[in-house]
């Protein structure tokens, strides 16, 4: 498994908290009493009695708030933080998106690109030709951005749709059931 910091060691699955996992049911921190073979043995949690715990993740304090907890192989791993900005336009079409289509984009980003924001092995990104400038996937939306990474800062520069021109055409398959979304949302931002 890629590490959850881009130029680390490889980790397994368990060992990092990557939004890839075999199973998305719920999250409670718990504390680690001890583990025996296959068995784990867990307190501070609100599970009911013969609740499976079906996928476990690190403690990390900047995502957790538990002042005594250990955070392991993490505390040797140098972090990054990079500042995030929108452009206007890119804000406007990001407002527009929650509003018509309850997908916050802002916070998106900031998950995203405030920590190893050119790292394509763990992310949906592709670099763009020209140095600097990327895109990272967003369900079946685009954003266009910027890594400056002297200043450790990110600009969002652009959202768009992630369809074609093709792929909007009206009776076209629709598998995720947002293509109106998308029409509506062209219509609104193409150039006069």
């Amino acid at each position: 498994m890629q590490p959850p910091h881009e130029g680390a060691s490889r980790r397994g699955l368990f060992a990092t908290r990557s939004p890839h996992r075999p199973n998305r049911i719920g999250l409670t921190c718990v504390r680690l009493l001890g583990i025996d073979g296959l068995n784990l043995s867990v307190a501070g949690h609100d599970l009911l009695d013969a609740t499976p715990v079906l996928d476990i993740k690190p403690y990390l304090p900047y995502a957790d708030a538990f002042d005594d907890a250990a955070i392991g192989w993490l505390e040797d791993v140098p972090v990054r933080h990079y500042s995030l900005s929108f452009d206007d336009d890119a804000a406007t079409r990001a407002r527009w998106i929650f509003e018509h289509g309850a997908l916050d984009c802002d916070n998106f980003a900031r998950v995203q690109l405030m920590q190893d924001p050119t790292d394509a092995e763990r992310k949906r990104i592709s670099a763009k030709p020209t140095p600097g400038d990327f895109v990272i996937a967003y369900r079946t939306w685009r954003l266009d951005y910027v890594v400056m990474d002297e200043a450790r800062s990110v600009r969002v520069t652009g959202i768009r749709s992630g369809y074609s021109t093709e792929d909007l055409v009206a009776g076209s398959a629709d598998r995720h059931d947002d293509k109106e979304l998308h029409r509506a949302f062209v219509q609104q931002f193409s150039a006069p």
